[in-house]
């Protein structure tokens, strides 16, 4: 039994060091200098053309679970898709807008000089079930340009999956993904910051 309980644990910390490790953004053109007098940006998101885990199209990643879902419970699949469609405005954006405020020291304003502009490309939702888990993750480009002339960009970040991003004890899909997203926020702050 002990022998049992000592690999299980060591189990459990080989998952938790493989997941452990946070994705990458990378300033990978641009200068952010020009931010230095700065102190507020307006963000967007964009959602357009997004892969989901296996699934190189996000609607038929809904459609699986959503018919999934109805077929246990009705109109419960329903009511996922819903949750998952708010949840990119209303879950990870603050996520991301709370993160990045930190740590650039920059507030959120809709009329500010500057937009940055988060074009977001892949979602890993991850899972944990007991001790099994998968870490979430985003991919995408940051894109920082001129409020009133959109096609002056300033600079662009590189969002990478890396090894994706964990929190432990967090069983709910869309905050495990809220937690890349602060993630992202976070390292995107930084480099604004220390290019300032």
């Amino acid at each position: 039994m002990k022998i049992f309980r000592t690999t299980v644990a060591a189990l459990g910390l080989l998952l938790l060091m493989k997941t452990g490790h946070s994705q990458d953004t990378n300033l990978a053109s641009g200068d952010v200098s020009i931010l230095k007098d700065e102190k507020k940006m307006n963000v967007e998101f964009l959602f357009n053309k997004v892969s989901v885990g296996d699934y190189a199209r996000e609607a038929d990643y809904i459609k699986k679970k959503k018919d999934e879902m109805n077929e246990k419970e009705a109109k419960s699949g329903d009511a996922w898709e819903v949750k998952w469609n708010d949840a990119k405005h209303d879950i990870y954006r603050p996520k991301f807008l709370e993160m990045f405020s930190k740590y650039s020291e920059m507030e959120f304003d809709s009329t500010a000089k500057y937009t940055l502009i988060f074009n977001v490309t892949f979602i890993e939702p991850g899972y944990q079930i007991a001790i099994k888990k998968k870490a979430s993750q985003v991919e995408g480009t940051i894109t920082i340009v001129e409020t009133a002339n959109r096609s002056k960009k300033i600079a662009t970040m590189t969002v990478e999956r890396g090894g994706g991003y964990f929190r432990g004890g967090s069983y709910d899909t869309s905050q495990r993904i809220a937690e890349a997203f602060a993630v992202t926020g976070k390292k995107a702050g930084t480099i604004i910051k220390k290019g300032k």
